[in-house]
């Protein structure tokens, strides 16, 4: 009986979250291709053979065709909060209790942001900025995941906006510097690992640890992915992802360069074109003519 009463209130509990979450303001208006919104391509997804689930071909050439005018909805999905009431609601009724009951939360909009920002790629540049501020700044860890993984297709240039958190006075803004730096691995040789390098000097010993963690993680991961390189097992979708990720950690990849070379004969032209520049930066700049 206890635990019918329980379950009972929790289920008003969630109807009445429900109610509020429907009646809010909505943010600006949604794009829309070829009749349909933009939210409604972001929730066509189909599993891969390898696990993730992604976009599907036709939903990620829709977000591309609405481009940059996608980052303001975007951008107000991936803020979008919820109280901590709602999240424990979700939990019990969906989670736990595995009630047929849905608590409508802002989880999903931060999702469709996600891919929204992956699909769009160099062209969500001009969000970049904000993405940042986001996993500097929130006090919502949930938000900051999501930033997080927004920024999947970065550039350089945001990684350097993330590791000037380093130099914020506020020790949780250079804890989350470290975390998103390590997370990402977005051109290592050129910003993550000299930044996190730097942070060796931190003030704080929280910080020194996580960004010696952060160091060895990436290190390690430059052999994961550079496996890929030899695995005959590996599409040239994979063997191009792993030549490029490879190729980003410049000279401190050297030890890869014969795989790389080899790649720059791959059957694949794609392959080839990232194999060539990645021999580029692992080789590092020619030395000066002898005078």
């Amino acid at each position: 009986m206890k635990r019918r009463v329980v379950v009972l209130g929790a289920a008003v509990l969630g109807a009445a979250i429900a109610g509020v979450w429907w009646s809010r303001p909505g943010g600006p208006p949604e794009p829309v291709y070829r009749g349909k919104t933009l939210g409604a391509w972001l929730d066509e997804r189909r599993k891969t053979s390898t696990g993730p689930v992604v976009l599907t071909d036709e939903a990620e050439a829709a977000v591309r065709a609405i481009g940059p005018k996608a980052v303001p909805t975007l951008l107000a999905w991936l803020r979008s909060s919820e109280s901590d009431v709602a999240r424990q609601a979700k939990m019990l009724l969906e989670w736990r209790l595995k009630l047929p009951v849905r608590v409508p939360t802002n989880m999903e909009r931060r999702e469709r942001a996600m891919y929204g920002f992956r699909a769009l790629g160099p062209a969500a540049a001009p969000a970049f900025p904000a993405l940042v501020a986001v996993v500097l700044n929130s006090p919502d860890g949930w938000i900051r995941r999501d930033a997080i993984n927004a920024l999947c297709s970065a550039d350089a240039d945001a990684m350097r906006r993330l590791a000037g958190g380093l130099k914020s006075p506020d020790r949780e803004v250079r804890l989350r510097a470290v975390n998103a730096l390590t997370a990402l691995r977005i051109a290592p040789d050129e910003v993550c690992l000299p930044a996190l390098e730097g942070a060796a000097n931190d003030p704080d010993p929280q910080v020194r640890a996580e960004a010696a963690k952060g160091v060895a993680f990436i290190t390690q991961q430059l052999g994961a992915v550079a496996a890929a390189l030899t695995n005959p097992k590996a599409g040239p979708e994979v063997r191009a992802l792993a030549v490029r990720a490879v190729g980003g950690y410049g000279p401190r990849a050297r030890d890869h360069l014969p795989a790389l070379e080899a790649a720059a004969r791959d059957d694949d032209p794609a392959v080839r074109a990232a194999a060539a520049e990645a021999v580029r930066r692992v080789r590092g700049p020619e030395p000066a003519p002898a005078q």
